[in-house]
């Protein structure tokens, strides 16, 4: 029995072109995002030592950096979400509402915490593969 004029083999040709073109949006989206933080990051490390992890925080607390730079890296570490940084973001909160012209943004920083105080199974398999691939040992 035809639905909205549709075969039921139609239904599922549409249905599967959707399927397709929302996987194909999340893929899209993760490159960006992941493009995003590598170029942040690679920024970071640029001016300070340390493993990516290490310069972004090092930027986030930096008084010297500009405010929209010290965003930007905390956001690419809510993005990395590695437990590591739950202690330099705390130190960013401020318990004020958001005062874009004088503090790195509070909303920012609550978010970037909610991720690396519970990483999600994504990022804590990401952590490990990242640290194989850079030859460092998983933390137990």
């Amino acid at each position: 029995m035809p639905i909205l004029g549709l075969a039921r083999r139609d239904l599922l040709l549409v249905g599967a072109a959707a399927f397709a073109l929302l996987c194909a949006g999340f893929v899209v989206t993760k490159v960006v995002i992941t493009t995003e933080v590598d170029c942040i990051c690679s920024l970071a490390e640029g001016e300070f030592p340390g493993d990516r992890l290490a310069a972004l925080i090092a930027v986030a607390q930096s008084p010297h950096q500009s405010l929209a730079r010290r965003n930007r890296a905390v956001w690419a570490l809510g993005q990395l979400g590695d437990a590591r940084a739950v202690e330099p973001l705390e130190g960013l909160l401020t318990g004020l509402p958001c005062d874009h012209d004088h503090f790195v943004c509070q909303r920012e920083v609550r978010k970037a915490l909610s991720v690396c105080r519970q990483p999600t199974w994504r990022a804590r398999l990401e952590n490990v593969l990242r640290g194989m691939i850079q030859g460092e040992k998983p933390a137990a």
